[in-house]
């Protein structure tokens, strides 16, 4: 595992979230995020944070030791599938409200 700086801009850049963006979200300054980048232990405060803007537990990857690697990440392939199927959900649930309406305007003529 990387240092936990590490592991936050590798997350951030997965979001495609820049450092000034990042800032914003936990309320820090960009020059801060680029020294978060390069440490390797954080404050709680901070870190839960940086968990919530970047929506990834990195509480639950630090203590990966206890777990053991693959079953996490098999665990978060997991959510990630089902975070794509959510929003495949909502897309098609957007889609037959409309023609839900459409149906209801045809109807109503």
């Amino acid at each position: 595992m990387n240092h936990i700086g590490e592991e936050i801009r590798l997350r951030a850049r997965n979001l495609r979230l820049g450092p000034t963006e990042l800032a914003g979200k936990i309320n820090t300054s960009k020059q801060n995020v680029y020294c978060i980048y390069k440490r390797d232990s954080l404050d709680t405060k901070l870190l839960k944070r940086i968990s919530m803007a970047l929506e990834f537990d990195f509480f639950e990857m630090l203590s990966v030791d206890l777990v053991g690697r693959e079953k996490v990440e098999a665990a978060q392939k997991e959510l990630y599938h089902l975070r794509l199927e959510v929003e495949q959900l909502q897309s098609e649930i957007a889609y037959l409200k409309k023609i839900n309406e459409l149906q209801g305007r045809l109807i109503g003529e």
